[in-house]
This record gives structure tokens, C-alpha cells and sequence, in this order.
């Protein structure tokens, strides 16, 4: 299901025709909250409880998100001896530079902007146990800047995990289907438990 604060015309159109379960804060604003002293448009939160009640009121909605769910593969975490120390590209997006840093002893990445650290409300620096590189096409199409950006078929991509880059395609068959990512061998990508972060970028980045 996808929670959502508005749309650009063609994602709410492809929302509509397609029946794809989602909640809109613009019409369903009793299942979201806006956090005081955050601006907008980056103050708007939902948590598992109101989620869950959304579903309990919606019962078609629950039919729909009901479908099996095919997980990534995931490994065990190799030993601290076995990590390697290799970090992926800077990124540049104009106004904003990302720096994925990693840190060895916790054998996760920590997100840097603009040379330093990127905190979380608490004051905790953003970290992920695996960093995706998903290289696609990408065209602005307005004077907005809204970008249309391919996510069906396939493309080169970059996976840090474990201190190491590991390089292959992604897969995308279907609007319904998971984003896969396999190796140069074409053997599907083992990711660490926790949080994954994906950072999609040009083919010509």
C-alpha cells in the first residue's frame, strides 16, 4: 500500500485507474500527523498503529494488500576480519552532495550531505546496512521539475554492502513485481538485515 501527501497528475491518475492501495493525507489526514517546529512539505508522519486502523476501515483495501509478498534474500553478516574498507561514489545532486561513509566496526553507511552528517530527529547520524546505486533514465518533463524516471526492465546498478561494491543489474518485470538485483554472475544479490537505501540516479551519473 502506498501512503502518499498528494501526487503529480500522473501518479494519482496511475493510482486511480490501475487500483493501486494507497492513502492520500490530502483526503485521509486522520490517519497521518504534521510534526510542530518541522517545515513543509517534510513534517508529515503516519506510524504502524494508524496503519493498521486504515486497514481495519477499509476491508477492500485490506483485501488488496493481502497479495504475497516476495522478500529480498537476505545473509548472515560476514565477521568484522572479512570486511573490506571500499565506499561508493560521492553523489552530486546540484544543490545537494551525498557521501555514503562506512563504518567498518558497525558495518553500515553513514549518509553525509554537503560534508556533514545528516541527522535524524535525535540527533542520530542516517545509517543503512545496505547502500543501492539504481542507475536508470531520467527526463524532466515540466517547468515544475517533475522528473519521469524509467522503473520497469533493467539497468546497470551498484550494491555496497559489507565494505564492498558489488556491481550488476537491476530487474523490474512487471508494475507489481519487486526491483531485483543480481550480480555480474546473475545470481541474485544477499542483502544485511536492516535498513536499505536506495539512491536512484541518471545512467549517465
Amino acid at each position: 500500500m502506498y501512503l502518499h501527501v498528494g501526487g503529480s497528475p500522473q501518479a494519482l491518475d496511475d493510482l486511480k485507474t490501475k487500483g493501486i492501495a494507497n492513502l492520500n493525507e490530502y483526503y485521509r489526514g486522520w490517519y497521518f500527523w504534521r510534526e510542530a517546529g518541522r517545515p513543509r512539505p517534510h513534517n508529515v508522519f503516519t506510524s504502524g498503529e494508524l496503519v493498521n486502523r486504515a486497514l481495519a476501515d477499509y476491508p477492500r483495501v485490506a483485501k488488496i494488500v493481502s497479495a504475497e509478498i516476495i522478500s529480498w534474500p537476505y545473509q548472515e553478516e560476514v565477521k568484522a576480519l572479512e570486511r573490506d574498507l571500499v565506499e561508493p561514489s560521492p553523489i552530486d545532486f546540484g544543490l545537494v552532495q551525498v557521501t555514503w561513509r562506512y563504518d567498518r566496526e558497525k558495518n553500515a553507511y553513514e549518509r553525509w550531505q554537503n560534508e556533514a552528517k545528516q541527522l535524524d530527529a535525535s540527533g542520530a547520524v542516517l545509517s543503512a546496512k545496505n547502500v543501492i546505486y539504481l542507475y536508470t533514465d531520467i527526463r524532466t518533463i515540466d517547468r515544475i521539475g517533475r522528473q519521469e524516471i524509467r522503473t520497469l526492465g533493467s539497468g546497470r546498478v551498484v550494491v555496497a554492502r559489507d565494505g564492498r561494491l558489488i556491481a550488476g543489474r537491476w530487474r523490474k518485470d512487471s508494475p507489481e513485481s519487486r526491483t531485483r538485483f543480481f550480480d555480474e554472475q546473475a545470481q541474485e544479490i544477499q542483502l544485511n538485515a536492516g535498513l536499505t537505501w536506495i539512491e536512484v540516479l541518471r545512467s549517465n551519473n
